[in-house]
């Protein structure tokens, strides 16, 4: 039974994501650019960059030591697949989650539906759950599969480039498998918080920037040498997100109430 009341709320929104352009296109065009256009410009750009470079600003960065002894190309890759895309990667489960999530609690609130669908013979519970769900599913499977792409561009274009540099397969791996499922739910649970507030669809999305601002501390971090990303740290990561959604579940659970929305 629940699993039929979950499959009808999961066609639902997704049927009204998938069937409105300008809510689909940027859940399409973001993993494109992060996971296809911009790999390709730099596996091109770094075939037209000297091996050796002096006074170059890459040696200023606290990269490793066996990589400060490769040449430019090794340093630019190692610096793209461990400091750049891996933040910009988590661009891709913050944005699809909170667009699913925005239409299906937001947009329902702002179509004047949700009422029609809390006072439904449907628990709360249940409801609550289908959007969850309806949210994280197809964001995850869409960071997988932009995981996918951009792994296959990159390893092509490192042995067509003859750059001997490993793929971090376990970083990217945490990165895709571990810390995007925890910032998918992270996402969904702070719409689910907004949309007791939000009025509008637009105004939720802007509060968004509160999730995406840490990304972009976590590129300016390493460039700066306050940490370095590695696998044990995106596992704590990780974890430590998992244990803020456990709270913000209570929270999603307590703000969604037919009184609140």
């Amino acid at each position: 039974m629940k699993s039929s009341i979950y499959n009808a709320f999961i066609k639902k929104d997704l049927k009204t994501v998938f069937g409105d352009k300008i809510i689909f296109l940027p859940m399409i065009i973001i993993p494109v650019i992060f996971c296809l256009l911009l790999p390709v410009g730099l596996l091109i750009g770094i075939n037209f960059i000297p091996e050796k470079i002096s006074d170059s600003d890459f040696d200023q960065l606290p990269l490793p030591p066996e990589i400060m002894l490769l040449g430019e190309k090794e340093k630019i890759l190692y610096t793209s697949l461990n400091i750049l895309f891996p933040s910009l990667f988590l661009l891709i489960p913050v944005l699809t989650a909170s667009i699913i999530a925005g239409t299906g609690f937001v947009g329902e609130k702002e179509n004047k539906t949700i009422e029609s669908i809390l006072y439904s013979p449907v628990s709360i519970s249940e409801i609550f759950n289908a959007k969850i769900l309806s949210a994280f599913i197809p964001s995850f499977l869409i960071t997988v599969f932009a995981f996918l792409m951009f792994l296959f561009v990159m390893l092509i274009g490192i042995n067509l480039s003859g750059i001997n540099l490993p793929f971090p397969v376990l970083k990217w791996s945490l990165l895709t498998l571990w810390v995007s499922p925890s910032v998918s739910l992270l996402s969904i649970f702070v719409m689910v918080i907004i949309s007791a507030s939000a009025k509008t669809y637009q105004q939720a999305q802007q509060r968004i920037i509160f999730i995406i601002l840490p990304l972009l501390f976590l590129i300016i971090g390493q460039l700066s040498g306050i940490f370095i990303l590695n696998s044990l740290l995106l596992f704590i990561i990780g974890l430590a997100i998992f244990i803020t959604d456990f709270f913000l579940l209570k929270m999603s659970v307590k703000n969604f109430i037919p009184e609140k929305l």
